[in-house]
């Protein structure tokens, strides 16, 4: 249940559930795949599904059923501390004795991991739309990556000076009254490197369908918004406190 919930992926839902809420639920991040695959001298790649689940069957039957929480935490605590990816502190590890790795000599060769493929670079226009009542445009990603997730709305663009068609904008009927170019922003998936525009757009408001939603500037932060977007949605409440501002002076 925890893992339907957007954002959050395997690993979050496992730490939760075992730290949190007591589950035997093995938590497998970076530090278990290097403290496992030495102790258990795992040659599988760690990044392949194989590797993952080989690891995470050995982490789950290592953890202790009534403290399964301290049991994860132990393993990744001892990666962030002794098992190092470089030069790993072997001399004073509490496991010196039952690593295969090290009886091996083989901590510097585990554990084995493909190398990453080069990030795609795309360039992409987001759309800051306010409309007549004071309220930001969000929509909810339909998308695989950050699905689920709201957010400003927006398109893939050629370059990074290309300007936007808003297809999607046109597509439910705004007629863009206004727009100048906002704050810039890059952003780092695993593959995809988001290189990203904001534009201050303004139209009237109208009737969508549900996965979009009209949000006054001080309910943002409710809503369940990716660190992608954050240069974005720190923009517009550091504009919308600029005219608080602006027109209590002009009081």
């Amino acid at each position: 249940e925890l893992a339907k919930s957007p954002g959050t992926g395997p690993y979050a839902a496992a730490a939760v559930a075992s730290l949190a809420c007591g589950d035997r639920v093995a938590a497998v991040e970076g530090n278990a795949l290097r403290v496992l695959s030495r102790v258990f001298a795992v040659s599988l790649d760690i990044a392949s599904k194989e590797g993952r689940e080989k690891i995470s069957g050995l982490l789950y039957d290592l953890l202790p059923p009534d403290r399964p929480g301290d049991g994860n935490q132990a393993v990744m605590d001892l990666g962030s501390s002794h098992c190092l990816p470089k030069q790993p502190r072997c001399a004073n590890c509490p496991l010196e004795t039952c690593c295969a790795a090290h009886a091996a000599g083989w901590e510097e060769e585990l554990p084995v991991k493909t190398a990453k493929k080069a990030q795609r670079v795309e360039y992409r226009a987001v759309a800051l739309l306010l409309d007549q009542n004071g309220r930001y445009l969000l929509r909810t990603r339909q998308e695989r990556l950050l699905h689920g997730l709201w957010e400003f709305p927006g398109e893939s663009i050629s370059g990074p000076y290309s300007l936007p068609v808003w297809a999607e904008l046109q597509k439910l009927g705004f007629r863009l009254e206004k727009s100048e170019k906002g704050p810039e922003a890059s952003h780092l998936f695993t593959h995809i490197h988001w290189k990203m525009r904001g534009f201050w757009l303004r139209a009237q408001g109208r009737d969508l369908p549900e996965e979009y939603a009209w949000v006054e500037a001080e309910r943002l932060s409710d809503y369940a918004i990716p660190s992608a977007m954050g240069t974005f949605l720190r923009a517009v409440l550091a504009k919308e406190r600029i005219e608080a501002c602006n027109g209590q002076l002009s009081l």
